[in-house]
């Protein structure tokens, strides 16, 4: 999962790679939202060519999200439909809609810039918004990239702090972990999950 991310005044596009295993692929749906709880607007992905989704039939679906005001959060997921007697949904990420993606628009004066949504982060962290508690994962590593990152993380803590840059929770850092945050007394607002230099933005809302 990618996005392009530009000034608040511009919309931005979501990709998606879907691949078809047994079935073939009903549909896919892009549902995004810009408040920090409650529903999400849905709207259909196309493969097409023709909603900035790169070449038709590539398998990389493609739909808009509406501009926003600077200062909005957005979060959005995808989900993809199976063209089979149940219509097996398949969710990015898993776990929506109480795990999303979520980015902040920012007025920028710049060149527009790309921010791109790894899912091969150090780590998974979920529910966001999240309410009472917050769940974190980390990765096997299974590979010799990943291999590398473990090893770097390892030197690192998990860190969140609020926006004074105080530190609310720390705990080491160690491969094939979910950790279980209790939120229930953290204002609701924005905090940062912190491995090192990395770092990825999260809501708590009561």
């Amino acid at each position: 999962m990618n996005i392009s991310t530009v000034d608040g005044d511009i919309p931005i596009t979501a990709l998606a790679t879907v691949t078809a295993t047994d079935d073939d692929i009903d549909g896919v749906w892009l549902y995004y939202s810009n408040n920090v709880v409650g529903n999400f607007t849905k709207t259909a992905m196309f493969d097409d060519g023709m909603h900035n989704d790169l070449q038709a039939n590539d398998g990389i679906f493609g739909a808009t999200i509406p501009e926003q005001e600077a200062g909005t959060w957005v979060r959005f997921y995808v989900a993809a439909i199976a063209a089979n007697t149940y219509n097996t949904v398949s969710y990015n990420p898993p776990g929506a809609e109480h795990n999303v993606y979520a980015y902040s628009v920012q007025l920028s004066t710049d060149a527009p810039q790309l921010t791109i949504i790894d899912e091969s982060q150090p780590i998974a962290a979920y529910p966001n918004p999240a309410g009472q508690v917050l769940y974190i994962t980390t990765p096997q590593a299974n590979n010799s990239t990943n291999t590398q990152t473990a090893s770097t993380n390892q030197q690192s803590n998990i860190q969140i702090v609020n926006v004074l840059g105080q530190i609310l929770y720390s705990n080491p850092y160690l491969p094939m972990q979910t950790l279980t945050v209790n939120t229930q007394d953290w204002p609701s607002g924005v905090y940062a999950i912190k491995v090192g230099n990395w770092s990825q933005k999260i809501l708590v809302a009561h």
